[in-house]
């Protein structure tokens, strides 16, 4: 009889490991598995990571405990393209809504750029199918609660940790859900924070980022003047006299190459390193070069409106009215017969030709 005691202990203790998959696999699914639509877009569409684990997941999966399913699913459909949007809104800054209102614009992304969409559409979809055929309501209360306990602990443990980054990064802890800096790579897990808190972070861009239309300001900003190296450019140019030109192939051509996030290195050989190629014989004997530094703070588009107007004007610039615009360059450019071509390139992939 042994044999057969033996035989159904080890089916008993299968049946009891059986019934609490249900409950384990639950806690997986809304700690870390619905996150894997958010790291695949990170990879595919180069956006920031803005953290490892989504939170407001595993409080949908403190919800979907005991709300029906078919809720459940449609909540954590909307938590993660509010996911997807607010990271796209900091990669880009961009308003959230104004990802929304240029949604229509898609279509014209490179074919690749669209596969990778579609795919991720489809893995949003797989998850929520998943989400939907988790048999929750056959779960005990017991694995209920069991669920609950762990999905609380791994929200206040992932809290607790980014605390402690934050002392490390501060020197203090801050409760406002929001570090000094953001990485973009998910292997530097010095800087790489574990939470995401998407629509926190929806409603901190919309109020950085967003543009708002229904009123104009009480008083029109003062746009300072700053420095710039385009105005190194046309001092070289002697852009007053271009109209003494005979013919406007006599007039010179002007390219303006602004290189994101490129400071003035500390360590001298590198920077000589950076300036060698442009002392070449060859090239001093077509162009003149010119080189100087210019104080500057802000993101990519800061940089280009300094480059562009010489002021201090950043994301101003997107709704500064033609009187703000008319010192820009283009502008004062046209004014000499030339034409301009604009383009922004991110990660390889022109994301904007504009003509002026």
């Amino acid at each position: 009889m042994q044999p057969f005691d033996s035989f159904f202990s080890v089916f008993r203790e299968n049946s009891k490991i059986s019934r609490q998959l249900p409950w384990i696999g639950f806690v997986f699914f809304y700690a870390i598995a619905a996150n894997i639509p958010f790291w695949m877009a990170v990879h595919g569409l180069h956006l920031l990571p803005l953290g490892w684990f989504c939170l407001e997941y595993a409080v949908l999966g403190l919800i979907a405990l005991f709300v029906p399913r078919i809720l459940a699913t449609a909540l954590l459909v909307l938590v993660v393209c509010a996911d997807l949007i607010s990271s796209v809104s900091k990669t880009y800054y961009i308003a959230p809504s104004e990802c929304l209102s240029n949604a229509g614009y898609l279509a014209e992304f490179p074919a690749s750029r669209q596969q990778t969409m579609a795919g991720l559409c489809l893995l949003v979809l797989l998850t929520a199918a998943v989400a939907a055929f988790i048999p929750v309501a056959t779960m005990r209360r017991s694995h209920r609660l069991r669920a609950a306990a762990c999905l609380i602990a791994f929200i206040l443990l992932c809290g607790a940790l980014d605390c402690v980054s934050i002392f490390r990064e501060t020197g203090h802890v801050s409760l406002s859900f929001a570090r000094p800096t953001d990485t973009n790579r998910y292997s530097n897990f010095h800087h790489l924070w574990l939470s995401r808190y998407p629509s926190l972070r929806l409603v901190k861009n919309e109020r950085m980022f967003g543009i708002s239309r229904s009123a104009a300001p009480a008083s029109p900003p003062a746009y300072l003047p700053t420095q710039s190296a385009a105005d190194m450019g046309l001092i070289a140019m002697d852009l007053d006299n271009l109209d003494k030109a005979k013919t406007p192939l006599q007039a010179p051509n002007l390219v303006v190459v602004v290189v994101e996030s490129w400071g003035l290195g500390t360590d001298l050989s590198v920077r000589n390193s950076l300036v060698q190629p442009y002392a070449a014989p060859g090239l001093l004997a077509r162009y003149q070069v010119v080189e100087g530094t210019v104080p500057f703070h802000g993101s990519t588009v800061a940089g280009e409106a300094r480059e562009l107007c010489s002021k201090d004007m950043g994301f101003g610039i997107v709704t500064a009215g033609s009187q703000k615009l008319k010192g820009c360059l283009p502008f004062r450019l046209a004014t000499h017969g030339y034409r301009s071509l604009a383009v922004h390139g991110m990660y390889g992939h022109m994301s904007l030709l504009q003509n002026y």
